[in-house]
């Protein structure tokens, strides 16, 4: 049994506590931390075995467990990841990884210093739809166009741009289809009505094969959404749509959620490498200059 400590009791941590409780034998939360009790107190359901509430996330990593998961924000993120990982644990951050490209190195460096395994959290990649997308692209040679969907009602941030928010899925899901590429930035607008402080992104990339037209933010669309598609630019026509989820229940993510978490763990007990820092970093790299000309 894996014994994980978690970080971060808000709308995430929550989720981690649900899937994690279903991982059973496997894995079990032994030690979380919020900033206060009353945040542990609050929770409709907690870790399904003994455990210990912890107010400092130091005192949580010097303790006996063998993962670390951190939903605390990204502004503290990297030096709780960094200090981790120096104590020899792995890793499950949430996105995004940082909030400018020399934190998110700072981090991969570590990682790759202690050789541990660190996993970002950006659950679409585990969609079975997605991955058979991807298999199906490696026998295609056709120029792709993409169209890639996130919007509904979500947070206003005023503590960082709301880009790194809102777009992080969508930027990730980008590169990874492209196995990994940077991208050329074509176009970025913020789309969202004049009258409003919410926010609406369209973006532009141009990859080697394909190219990716992103729309999300908090003011795209009225009810939650997420869809993935690819047409052919040959004949226009729609071959793939995936993962539509105009009425994104708890359900759904944390379904997507358990695949990733088992995976991992299942990485863990192997003795296998097991990382996704590199399209994490390119995440934040591609995130910061975007925000750049947007700004």
């Amino acid at each position: 049994m894996k014994k994980i400590g978690l970080i971060g009791l808000g709308k995430q941590g929550r989720r981690f506590v649900f899937n994690i409780n279903l991982l059973h034998e496997k894995a079990q939360i032994v030690g979380v931390c919020a900033r206060n009790e009353s945040s542990y107190n609050n929770l409709k359901e907690k870790p399904n075995n003994p455990h210990v509430f912890y107010d400092n996330a130091y005192d949580l990593i010097n303790s006996d467990v063998e993962v670390v998961i951190c939903v605390a924000g990204p502004k503290i993120q990297k030096d709780i990841a960094i200090y981790a990982l120096d104590c020899g644990k792995n890793l499950i951050l949430e996105k995004p990884l940082a909030l400018n490209y020399q934190d998110a190195l700072e981090i991969q460096k570590a990682a790759e210093r202690m050789k541990k395994n660190v996993i970002v959290n950006f659950p679409d990649l585990f969609q079975p739809q997605y991955q058979n997308c991807k298999e199906f692209a490696k026998f295609s040679s056709a120029t792709k166009f993409i169209k890639i969907e996130h919007g509904g009602n979500g947070p206003e941030r005023e503590d960082y741009s709301p880009l790194f928010d809102w777009l992080s899925h969508s930027v990730a899901l980008a590169i990874d289809y492209n196995n990994n590429e940077m991208p050329k930035i074509y176009r970025i607008m913020d789309i969202a009505p004049k009258n409003t402080t919410r926010n609406n992104y369209s973006i532009d990339l141009e990859f080697n094969n394909n190219k990716v037209w992103i729309l999300g933010g908090n003011a795209y669309y009225d009810q939650k959404v997420r869809r993935f598609c690819v047409y052919d630019e040959l004949d226009g026509v729609c071959t793939f749509e995936i993962f539509k989820t105009e009425h994104r229940e708890q359900k759904y993510e944390c379904n997507v959620m358990k695949i990733m978490l088992d995976e991992y763990i299942s990485k863990l007990y192997k003795s296998e490498y097991y990382s996704n820092m590199d399209l994490a970093v390119k995440t934040t790299y591609l995130l910061e200059k975007l925000n750049e000309k947007l700004n």
